[in-house]
C-alpha cells in the first residue's frame, strides 16, 4: 500500500482492525479484504483489543460506547456499499499507520 513495488506484502507491518457493524461485521470483512488485502496485510476481529490500530464502523458511537468499549485508537466511519471517498479515506489512514509502524521499527 504504500508502494507494493518497494516492499513485498509480507514485510509489512499488519494493522489490527475492530469492526463493528449495525448490520454484519462478516460482510464488512469481506469487502474490506477483497479491496486492501492486495495491498495490506490486515488482521481484523469484530473485538477490540490492546493492539487495535483502527476502529471501522458503519454506524456512529457515542462517546460513552468509546469509554465503555475501551476504544483509544482513531475510529473510521464509512458507510456501505463503500464509496470512492471512504476508500480513499480507508487508504490513506492504512498508508498512515504503515508508515507509523515501520517507523518505530526503524
Amino acid at each position: 500500500m504504500i508502494d507494493k513495488h518497494l516492499m513485498p506484502l509480507d514485510l509489512l507491518p499488519v494493522i489490527n482492525i475492530s469492526l463493528y457493524s449495525k448490520f454484519s461485521t462478516a460482510r464488512l470483512k469481506n469487502i474490506l479484504l477483497s479491496s486492501f488485502s492486495q495491498h495490506a496485510q490486515m488482521n481484523i476481529s469484530d473485538t477490540i483489543h490492546q493492539q487495535t490500530d483502527i476502529v471501522i464502523s458503519d454506524l456512529i458511537l457515542s462517546k460513552e460506547v468509546f469509554e465503555n468499549l475501551g476504544i483509544t485508537c482513531k475510529i473510521i466511519y464509512i458507510q456501505l456499499p463503500l464509496s470512492e471517498n471512504d476508500y480513499q479515506k480507508l487508504q490513506k489512514n492504512f498508508i498512515q499507520i504503515s508508515k507509523e509502524k515501520i517507523k518505530m521499527n526503524s
